[in-house]
């Protein structure tokens, strides 16, 4: 017998997967940005550590495209499990927008919809903010779990960020 509430869980987070991969397209389009790619950014971290995370395991995966004309769009996901490792929420959020740089760090300005499923229920907000210091370097580089997060990484915790310049 399946559980009728886990597979519900799965459908709306699967839907909400699916939906936020049409939302980034339609929203890159609405850029129309056929430019040339500048920078590729990719922040990746998992935590199953407990005390460290202040709950049982999340994971949190982020990738950032950033074009020559200065616009930028990115997509992230993360996920919160429960003490029995069922999924208790997930975000999705996409950013469009423009960047620069000041003094060596990525400086974005944009639009960002985020959509957070907790059970049965989903919350999509769209926020406009301005003049962010990401704290990502703006040179390519490849930062471990210490710079990451800003501090020696436990047992349990992983996180990398790759900042590759395409042209």
């Amino acid at each position: 017998m399946i559980n009728n509430q886990i597979v519900s869980k799965t459908r709306v987070l699967g839907i909400t997967t699916i939906v936020a991969i049409f939302a980034m397209s339609f929203m890159s389009a609405s850029f129309a940005n056929t430019g040339k790619v500048q920078f590729l950014i990719s922040e990746n971290i998992n935590c199953h550590n407990f005390s460290f995370c202040g709950g049982p395991a999340y994971v949190l995966n982020l990738g950032v495209t950033g074009y020559a004309d200065h616009t930028f769009s990115a997509a992230s996901t993360a996920t919160q499990f429960n003490a029995k490792g069922h999924v208790a929420y997930s975000a999705t959020e996409l950013l469009v927008g423009r960047w620069v740089i000041v003094s060596g760090y990525f400086v974005i300005t944009g639009r960002n919809t985020t959509t957070v499923v907790t059970g049965n229920h989903a919350t999509t907000t769209t926020t406009h903010f301005s003049n962010y210091v990401t704290n990502t370097p703006a040179t390519p580089t490849k930062l471990d779990c210490a710079q990451v997060i800003g501090a020696p990484c436990p047992a349990g915790v992983t996180a990398s960020e790759t900042v590759v310049r395409v042209s």
